[in-house]
């Protein structure tokens, strides 16, 4: 388990083993410039709670966030990937929040579930908002 305090982090890459915890004691913000994976059993933001992790990759193309095939884990948080691809794999992913990105891949057996607190102006870095006509809405 990787522990992480309140506030605003830059990584290039984070890879989560197998069963590995990413915890945060409150909003975290996570700024990638690389890949952002998870393996199988992973649990990414113990508290369970989305509000408290956003990720934002500046990562271009396929995989910028992505999980280990097969394999299942836990997601709570948003995600904004503009110019990048999410792909959670087959294997029974739960994920809990909303995902801005240029392509979205949630295979067969994982299961989304958008968390409508995020829609709200306080995300964790406070001012951060996505630009009007940036993103588009998939789902009707």
């Amino acid at each position: 388990t990787v522990t992480l305090d309140p506030g605003t982090y830059a990584f290039n890459k984070v890879t989560l083993g197998t069963g590995a915890k990413l915890a945060m004691t409150g909003p975290v913000v996570i700024y990638m410039t690389d890949q952002f994976y998870a393996q199988n059993g992973a649990v990414v933001n113990t508290s369970k709670i989305p509000a408290n992790l956003m990720i934002i990759s500046s990562m271009s193309g396929v995989d910028a966030i992505t999980t280990e095939e097969p394999g299942s884990g836990e997601f709570y948080g948003g995600i904004y990937a503009l110019n990048g691809e999410v792909e959670f794999n087959d294997g029974g992913w739960n994920i809990y929040g909303a995902i801005v990105a240029n392509e979205i891949d949630i295979e067969d057996d994982a299961r989304f579930h958008y968390d409508v607190a995020l829609t709200k102006p306080s995300l964790p870095a406070g001012k951060f908002r996505p630009a009007a006509g940036t993103w588009r809405e998939l789902f009707p």
